[in-house]
């Protein structure tokens, strides 16, 4: 275990359960997922759910996860007869694949109900408006050809250097503390979008 991960406690675990419950509903997310088979487990919900917790946790094991969620929340999972028995297996294979499974907007529209329902619940403070505290980073990316021209490298004294430069901004609202979903972009050259993206409260 790293210095800047720490395991999350069982009453943090289920703190964070009952609060996804309020924010999201089933029938919100279901309603735009994937189609499930009716004795499916790790449906689009419940993976959205263990993946967040998952990350709360500081990046825990897939293995980890499941066997937290199975023993302290198995309310995050459909009704189930290998869930109502406990005989649902701790290996993480299914949870790995459902993952994997989970279109783009789905994420995105489920990381933007989130942001929105914890920064409803904060009054803001400043005139009638929201303030928002905008952070930002580069990343170096790898020397592939397709990512230099996505996302193009530095330039200096000796020309273009090597490395893909993306620009990565998070907003995060100043009452609540929650954060907006990443904008992100080219950082250099004739694509640069770093300094375009705007917020909107």
């Amino acid at each position: 275990m790293t210095a800047d991960r720490r395991e999350i406690s069982d009453a943090e675990f289920t703190s964070a359960v009952e609060l996804l419950h309020r924010i999201i509903h089933a029938d919100e997310v279901e309603a735009f997922s994937l189609r499930h088979r009716p004795a499916t487990v790790y449906t689009t919900l419940a993976t959205l759910w263990m993946l967040t917790l998952q990350r709360l946790g500081g990046g825990q094991s897939l293995e980890a996860i499941v066997k937290a969620t199975l023993t302290h929340n198995r309310d995050i999972f459909p009704d189930n007869k290998r869930v109502r028995e406990g005989t649902l297996s701790h290996n993480s294979s299914a949870y790995s694949e459902a993952g994997h499974r989970l279109p783009i907007e789905v994420v995105e529209r489920f990381t933007d109900a989130v942001a929105r329902t914890i920064i409803d619940s904060c009054p803001d403070t400043l005139n009638d408006r929201r303030a928002f505290i905008n952070d930002g980073t580069t990343f170096k990316l790898a020397p592939t050809g397709t990512l230099r021209e996505v996302y193009p490298p530095s330039t200096n004294q000796y020309g273009e250097t090597v490395w893909p430069i993306l620009m990565l901004t998070v907003a995060h609202e100043l009452h609540s503390g929650a954060a907006l979903r990443p904008e992100f972009g080219a950082m250099y050259a004739s694509k640069n979008t770093s300094n375009s993206r705007t917020v909107s409260g």
